[in-house]
């Protein structure tokens, strides 16, 4: 699709403002604890031990120091990237003649590694999301235990349409699996 080295420019600055507005709204509504990030950020200082998994906090410090939601820069930064978004998609859905996009769901989970840290990956839901559009995972098979999705996105509005689609689909692959508690898993069964 089109945009995307913009859209990888603009995402990530957007989500630190965003996320330093959520997570102070969020921690409010705590009766314990930290009531706002730069709390949070001196509470971990203060606890080195909460950080075990976690090389330092730089993505909250980062996120502190962002822009307010409310900054003109900001707002700009956010409606070129909303609409940028929105363009990839609907452009490469009329360019194509499709009703939906497809792609792999997220890869399988991972095991958490304190020492090396997770397995970073850019999610296949960012565009939808990021254009406020519909999108939703059905279920496509699994990686030894592990289940992994298909992702479907659409246009604006076309919600009851994907829902559709997405019915469709699932029953197509048949292939949900109910849950099990997996106590441990293979080293490799996850990558």
């Amino acid at each position: 699709p089109p945009y995307q080295e913009r859209l990888a420019e603009l995402e990530f600055p957007a989500l630190l403002s965003e996320f330093h507005r959520d997570i102070d709204a969020y921690l409010a509504t705590r009766e314990d604890g930290p009531g706002d990030l730069a709390g949070l950020i001196e509470f971990n200082r203060a606890h080195p031990d909460e950080q075990t998994c976690f090389a330092g906090q730089e993505l909250f410090e980062a996120a502190l120091a962002a822009p307010s939601t409310d900054d003109p820069g900001y707002r700009a930064m956010r409606a070129e990237l909303s609409d940028l978004a929105r363009r990839s998609i609907d452009e490469t859905m009329a360019a194509h003649d499709l009703d939906a996009l497809a792609s792999p769901a997220n890869p399988a989970a991972w095991t958490t590694d304190c020492a090396r840290g997770d397995n970073d990956v850019i999610p296949s839901s960012t565009p939808a999301a990021v254009a406020g559009y519909p999108s939703l995972s059905v279920p496509a098979g699994s990686v030894g235990e592990l289940p992994v999705g298909l992702l479907l996105m659409a246009g604006d509005r076309q919600d009851a349409a994907l829902l559709s689609l997405g019915a469709a689909v699932e029953h197509r692959l048949d292939a949900w699996r109910a849950p099990r508690y997996l106590p441990s898993v293979p080293d490799g069964a996850a990558r």
